[in-house]
This record gives structure tokens, C-alpha cells and sequence, in this order.
């Protein structure tokens, strides 16, 4: 069962979509199956990344002429662990991935630093290590595509870096 919001401001200027899953990630991934855990994994998550995909790709094909208009990033609040736990599965993890997609954005690349998956590298030895700030990328976007100077009020304490990543043309 999911539950998912839709929030859009007309003109169109925010655009909030949060949909959630009944039960959390880790729990359906460690239901009994006859794929090995890795197979089961990687099938979710391709799965997951094609809905995801299709979505983005619909409300994009459906702005027309707005597309130049709009950018849109997609986050999550948490990570996943680099490590499978005792149920086969990932616990909440510290960093992830975000996407970027509309008129103004530099695509085609990856921005940030990969740090890899070495165990020495792993934040607290079982995260991902967080490379880039959420804030850094929403402050450019935020900065550059809308015009926002003052983002004080935004992100309250944050000191955005001069130097943008370059993600908006």
C-alpha cells in the first residue's frame, strides 16, 4: 500500500511529491525468496529506479513548453548502509544520490566526488560518505534558477560556497 502527496503552486514554482511505502525498504528486502539476497536487491532496485524513471519522464514530456522553465531534484532523507544487515537487507544509511533534471541544467555528468565503498573510507565504517551538502545543490538551483539572493531564510546557518558546482547554467 502506498500513500503519496501532491503539492503544486500555480504558476508552477514548487513542486513537493512524497510517496511512502507501507512497510519500510528493509523489511520487504529480507522476505523469503529463491533468488539469492544480491539478485533480490538489484531487481528492487531496478524496479524502483524504472518507476522513478517513467514518472520523471511523463512530467516532463507533460510540461511542453514550460520544460525550459523548470527544474526538478529529486532526494531522500537517508542513504542506505553499504553493508547487508542480519535480515538480508539495509538499514538507514547517512548519504545518497540526487538527480537533477529541466532546461536550465548542465546534465550529463555526475557532480561531487565519488568516495567509494573501501571500508576506510565508509562514514562511521558502514555509510556512504557524504560529499556534497543537499543545501550546496538546492542553493544553487534555488540561486541561479530562481533568483533567490538571500537564502538565510532558506537554510538558516548555512554559508553556501562562492564557487557553485556549476549544475545551472
Amino acid at each position: 500500500m502506498r500513500s503519496s502527496t501532491l503539492a503544486i503552486l500555480h504558476p508552477v514554482q514548487g513542486l513537493h511529491v512524497d510517496i511512502r511505502e507501507a512497510e519500510d525498504r528493509y523489511e520487504t528486502q529480507s522476505q523469503a525468496s529463491a533468488q539469492p539476497t544480491e539478485q533480490r536487491e538489484q531487481l528492487q532496485i531496478q524496479n524502483r529506479l524504472k518507476e522513478l524513471a517513467e514518472g520523471l519522464s511523463v512530467f516532463y514530456r507533460d510540461l511542453g513548453d514550460r520544460a525550459d522553465d523548470v527544474v526538478l531534484i529529486t532526494m531522500s532523507e537517508f542513504g542506505r548502509t553499504a553493508r547487508e544487515n542480519g535480515n538480508r537487507g539495509t538499514d538507514h544509511g547517512h548519504a545518497n544520490v540526487m538527480f537533477a533534471m529541466g532546461g536550465p541544467v548542465r546534465g550529463g555528468k555526475v557532480y561531487g566526488r565519488w568516495p567509494g565503498l573501501a571500508p576506510e573510507v565508509l562514514y562511521e565504517g558502514r555509510d556512504l560518505s557524504l560529499t556534497t551538502d543537499f543545501r550546496t545543490v538546492c542553493s544553487e538551483v534555488i540561486g541561479r534558477h530562481l533568483g533567490q539572493k538571500d537564502l538565510s531564510k532558506i537554510f538558516p546557518g548555512f554559508r553556501a560556497s562562492p564557487q557553485t558546482l556549476g549544475l545551472i547554467a
